[in-house]
């Protein structure tokens, strides 16, 4: 079974880049949360370096990632620049391969299809000609693929308008997560009903077309059914229904 790693850029005393009313911190764990129960509907095993807003050094976030050896580590951030017309989806991969360029160009597209334009895919190397980002320089190995994603600008106005609404960190989460499928050809996991529930209720959320939800999913995630079977397959064959 591959193995996930989404690393949640900064966090704690760390709020990372900041503008237009927005803390990256903030956006960065709203999408690796969202990114991680996307991936739990395949067949792989996902982790994440901090599920709250917590402090984490470089070494620590390495640490994980060498506990954990995933198949796939992705840095979930959001971007920054002195020039505010600077504005873009962009995704860094190792310098040393020609194959996780494809899955940085493939999230971009997708991103873009949302209405986050692509800025650039790249690679940075260091004065010793290692890779700049320690994400990649000290995770990346013949074992592990490693990328950092960066979701739009918070200092752009119109990358902003889109990162502070949640409809907008929903898809990105579903960008990534359909690119990482793809990529690492995972399958459908056979889910059990209260699974089926759960995925089809958070969809209609992020559709708009369920306003209150919110004890719904608690239910279905704690593996409860809502009162009434027939409500619950009525809800799964419309959420199918939607795709």
């Amino acid at each position: 079974m591959s193995k996930v790693l989404i690393d949640i850029g900064h966090g704690g005393s760390d709020p990372g880049a900041q503008a237009n009313g927005l803390v990256e911190k903030v956006i960065n764990l709203k999408v690796g949360l969202l990114l991680k129960d996307y991936l739990l509907g395949f067949e792989c095993d996902v982790k994440l370096t901090r599920e709250t807003d917590i402090t984490l050094t470089a070494d620590q976030r390495v640490a994980i990632a060498k506990a954990y050896n995933p198949d796939l580590c992705i840095s979930v951030h959001h971007n920054a620049a002195e020039d505010i017309k600077a504005r873009g989806s962009e995704v860094i991969h190792a310098h040393y391969d020609d194959y996780d360029d494809k899955l940085a160009l493939d999230i971009m597209q997708r991103l873009a299809v949302a209405g986050m334009p692509k800025r650039r895919a790249f690679t940075k190397l260091n004065s010793i000609g290692s890779d700049w980002y320690y994400m990649i320089r000290r995770i990346w190995d013949n074992d592990t693929d490693a990328i950092i994603t960066e979701g739009g600008f918070v200092t752009n106005a119109a990358d902003a308008a889109l990162l502070k609404t949640d409809a907008f960190l929903t898809v990105e989460a579903q960008a990534i997560a359909y690119s990482i499928v793809d990529y690492l050809k995972l399958r459908l996991k056979k889910l059990t009903e209260e699974q089926q529930l759960y995925i089809a209720i958070a969809k209609l959320k992020d559709r708009g077309i369920m306003n209150s939800p919110a004890h719904w999913l608690e239910n279905a995630k704690a593996g409860k059914l809502i009162r009434g079977e027939f409500a619950s397959q009525l809800i799964i064959k419309f959420a199918k229904e939607l795709e």
